[in-house]
């Protein structure tokens, strides 16, 4: 099969094109890529083709990737896509390692196509009946004709060139669609409401036809001169085949072109203005001292902390005000705090130490407006009042450096200096004295605490055993300018590099909740840790304000991708494997709790912190939340951290110990069973928590009824394994901790020495964990003490 490459740097391989291919604009299948051309993906695409069918208009006709297989896992060159004799559509890379595959193996498939309207097709059985096709599991795109249904989504890529998921997605629900950024938890930034959708009524799909989303269907044939995708900005954008190539028409989310409107148009902690122009936030009276961009050539890259905020330093924490500036979530979620002035509003962040910005929003009276609270800031924008009719302002949470002196003037300055100055004459000519004072402080503070840790890293550097240290510029070198970025979350950015010819993972931190001399004493603490099961880090720079960790590449990602992301990936993944992973991450905590100098204890356990290599074995990863507990200590006490869904009940008292690991362990362990999340808002209200769902059917003894369908089970055998498998997750989820199993213990069960504990004390687990079923997905840190509150 030979390959066709057109000017704009792609290439694909040139296939037969789809049955009853038609002159023109038509849907082909094959491998993809872009550029360099040293990845492909498994895609199907819209090329130009001629009577005879072949690709034309290499210079116009771009080919326009519409669905991929494996958009999170790129393959090199002599991977293979092959029709198995047992019905599964498979892709193996260059070294045999299974990368996707269609979850069909047993199901009597007779062959393959692709059909006119662009949709891939496995058939089979009676009648050559549709067993498995592209159009039930959607990626960022729909094509002419095609259905998103309620309870689907589109995931938008990383970037343009990037084809790994980015943070957007858009959700399809019964009354519309939703459109969240990914952060923790996600943030709703927009709806859709199809022009045929009555009020009221009950939505099962939205079919793409015509440049809009419809709720009703069209059995005609639709030309594939047209098709809407979810962008890496969050836009929702139909693209149009023209005599001069294919253009960008209507955005379906913002059909108004409304300026500063997407969450990151100009990156995190960044503010938007006028015609999507970035600044970092800066003093009333001047001065840029808290933040800087990211990236001075590129303003839309973002902003970053000068000093990471930190959890643990609270009383050096402040706030910034920015007057006329607002958020994206004023229009699409209830305010966390009603009735309420901005003093209050202000001082409602400062309380809670997740929370990283308040918004206050008022009209004519500023004692009774609403305040939005958020864990996380994207980016911000300039309010006109002339224009929104609102008047905003803006609380951003600042960390200021430790010495003593330097905290109680920065702290007297914004907190005294602007709020209590602006009545007071005097007191804003003190303001703007102190400011020029506290300016030269904090550099000096800067200079001095440079130095600090400049010698810490040098003492970590003598220490035996530990990770290597690497510049900023070897770290360059080795991620190829950090060009090939495979993974994005709370923290940063992961790319993926060469070191000494191994493959390895690069993780570029955001400094967010850590400084330096913590992030080299996590460097310490994890470069003295070694097992089979944690994820092997091989070095580290802490370089300037840069952050990273160098670990070793795990090349089948990590665990949430095999069980959350589409039915063929989950069915994929066998009883087998997903034991084994359990089996893997109980080992890791085990040494962890039990087998170090100090227990460790991890407390962000999920499935997106288990790393799986080629083999699937478990790596457990990300140590950024970790805390030690000495031998000779019962508990620690420390600020929540964690994730949403994961946190044990103890997180309310804040004294924490080992066993708020096995607890989120026993979520994972539900997860991996089911094959759903913990939280799954597509559901009836009823059936939205596992664990609740969990109970439920404990106490019917419908436990089986659990079990992910996608799991072959052979045998009673097997049966009974899994219903074990959900007991034991049970015994780890009692809500008092000491009735919990140690890790070691849930080993011996998950070898079968000992004997899962089943008798439990009916409501004694699950139903008394933090509960946040009541939070909206786009809920905000507020919400989350609300609903804890209300559990005590």
């Amino acid at each position: 099969m030979r390959n066709f490459t057109f000017t704009d740097g792609s290439q694909v391989t040139d296939p037969p094109p789809a049955e009853q291919s038609r002159v023109g604009v038509s849907y082909a299948c094959g491998f993809y890529c872009r550029g360099d051309c040293a990845s492909f993906i498994f895609a199907i695409y819209i090329i130009h083709s001629n009577s005879a069918g072949e690709i034309v208009l290499p210079a116009s006709g771009f080919p326009q990737v519409v669905w991929a297989a494996n958009k999170a896992r790129p393959v090199t060159e002599n991977a293979t896509l092959e029709l198995a004799s047992d019905g599964d559509l498979v892709l193996t890379d260059a070294y045999g390692t299974r990368v996707w595959s269609s979850g069909t193996s047993g199901k009597s498939v007779a062959g393959m196509n692709i059909t006119e309207s662009g949709n891939l097709v496995l058939f089979g059985g009676v009648n050559n009946q549709t067993i498995w096709d592209s159009f039930s599991s959607p990626t960022d795109s729909l094509v002419p004709g095609q259905k998103l249904q309620v309870g689907q989504a589109l995931t938008a890529n990383d970037s343009t060139a990037n084809s790994i998921e980015g943070l957007y997605f858009l959700f399809a629900n019964s009354t519309g669609l939703i459109a969240f950024v990914g952060s923790n938890p996600p943030e709703r930034y927009a709806s859709y409401t199809p022009p045929t959708s009555a009020q009221g009524t009950t939505i099962g799909f939205f079919e793409f036809r015509n440049g809009s989303l419809f709720t009703n269907t069209s059995d005609q044939y639709l030309p594939p001169s047209q098709y809407l995708r979810l962008e890496s900005d969050g836009s929702l954008v139909v693209y149009e085949w023209r005599s001069e190539g294919w253009v960008a028409g209507r955005d379906l989310l913002n059909d108004r072109g409304t300026s500063c409107f997407y969450p990151t148009v100009c990156g995190r902690y960044a503010i938007c203005s006028g015609n999507n122009q970035c600044s970092c936030p800066q003093w009333d009276a001047g001065g840029n001292d808290f933040f800087l961009p990211i990236d001075d050539r590129n303003l839309g890259s973002g902003c970053r902390e000068v000093t990471p905020l930190s959890c643990e330093a609270p009383q050096n924490h402040s706030v910034l005000r920015l007057n006329d500036v607002s958020y994206f979530t004023y229009d699409q979620k209830p305010a966390d705090i009603s009735d309420i002035d901005p003093v209050e509003c202000s001082a409602a962040c400062s309380r809670n130490c997740s929370c990283r910005a308040a918004f206050f929003r008022y009209g004519t009276n500023s004692s009774a407006g609403s305040c939005f609270l958020t864990t996380e800031v994207f980016s911000m924008k300039n309010n006109r009042p002339e224009v929104t009719h609102y008047n905003s302002t803006t609380f951003i949470k600042v960390q200021i450096p430790t010495d003593e002196g330097v905290s109680w003037v920065a702290t007297g300055v914004i907190s005294v200096g602007c709020f209590i100055g602006l009545r007071l004459l005097l007191v804003v000519s003190f303001c703007a004295f102190v400011m020029r004072k506290t300016a030269a402080a904090l550099k000096r503070e800067k200079e001095r605490m440079a130095g600090e840790d400049e010698e810490a890293d040098d003492d970590l550097e003598h220490i035996s055993g530990m990770p290597r240290k690497f510049s900023l510029e070897e770290l360059r070198a080795v991620t190829n300018a950090f060009s090939e970025r495979v993974g994005r979350g709370g923290f940063g950015s992961v790319y993926a590099g060469r070191v000494d010819g191994n493959p390895v993972a690069v993780k570029h931190l955001d400094g967010v909740g850590q400084g330096r001399k913590e992030f080299l004493a996590e460097v310490q603490t994890i470069g003295k840790i070694h097992h089979f099961n944690l994820v092997k880090l091989v070095g580290y720079c802490a370089e300037r304000s840069s952050k990273l960790l160098v670990y070793e590449f795990m090349p089948n990602s990590s665990l949430d991708r095999w069980i959350f992301d589409s039915d063929q990936r989950r069915a994929s993944l066998c009883w087998e494997s997903r034991r084994k992973i359990v089996l893997g991450i109980a080992k890791a905590l085990a040494y962890l709790h039990q087998e170090c100098a100090q227990r460790i204890v991890h407390l962000d356990i999920k499935p997106q912190n288990i790393l799986l290599d080629e083999r699937f074995e478990a790596k457990v990863s990300d140590f950024g939340m970790a805390k030690l507990i000495d031998r000779d200590q019962t508990h620690v006490e420390t600020m929540m951290r964690g994730t949403i869904g994961y946190l044990a009940p103890e997180w309310l008292s804040s004294m924490i110990t080992e066993m708020a690991d096995v607890y989120s362990f026993g979520v994972v362990v539900l997860e991996v069973v089911t094959g759903r999340k913990n939280l799954d808002r597509s559901l009836p209200e009823e059936d939205a928590l596992l664990v609740e769902v969990t109970r439920r059917k404990a106490q019917n003894g419908d436990l089986r009824d659990l079990i992910d369908k996608s799991i072959e089970i052979t045998g009673e055998g097997h049966a009974e394994e899994t219903t074990r498998m959900v007991q034991l997750a049970m015994w780890c989820l009692q809500h008092d901790h000491r009735r919990r199993p140690s890790m070691s213990t849930v080993v011996k069960v998950l070898e079968g020495a000992v004997a899962v504990e089943t008798d439990l004390e009916d409501g004694s687990w699950g139903s008394a964990g933090i509960d946040f079923s009541g939070i909206e997905a786009s809920g905000s840190a507020s919400s989350m003490v609300s609903m804890m509150s209300r559990t005590r």
